[in-house]
């Protein structure tokens, strides 16, 4: 069983991706993206060939697909098979969430789409930014 450090979803997937070396800036724009994304008990609904590759992973892992943490953990394995240099190290929120929504989700925002995204980064940056 996979377990991620944190309390709520929103705390595990920002630890998760600090600790897996992406700026503050792109650790905000996934929570945020992910926090605004969830549907049920799914974080990110798949489909297709990602689908397969989260059932894989499930299986490999001996993990219980519902699992929020199991979830998060699959994101950011299976972010390691894309060009992610612009989400991993993104110098600004508004740069962070354009390419995590781009980039892997292959998801076009549109400007109030983008503008809820940043301004939800933006306080989930400042608050573990400040309590850091």
């Amino acid at each position: 069983m996979i377990q991620l450090l944190g309390t709520s979803i929103t705390d595990k997937i920002y630890n998760t991706a600090i600790s897996r070396q992406y700026t503050p800036e792109a650790a905000a724009a996934i929570a945020a993206t992910i926090s605004l994304e969830v549907s049920g008990t799914t974080l990110i609904p798949y489909k297709g060939d990602r689908y397969r590759k989260y059932a894989d992973y499930c299986e490999r892992k001996d993990s219980n697909p519902q699992l929020p943490d199991t979830q998060i953990a699959f994101i950011f394995d299976n972010l390691s098979d894309y060009n992610t240099s612009k989400v991993k190290y993104a110098k600004t929120i508004d740069d962070g969430v354009r390419a995590f929504n781009e980039e892997y989700l292959k998801k076009t925002l549109n400007t109030t789409e983008f503008l809820t995204l940043t301004i939800l980064a933006n306080e989930i940056n400042r608050l573990f930014v400040e309590e850091a």
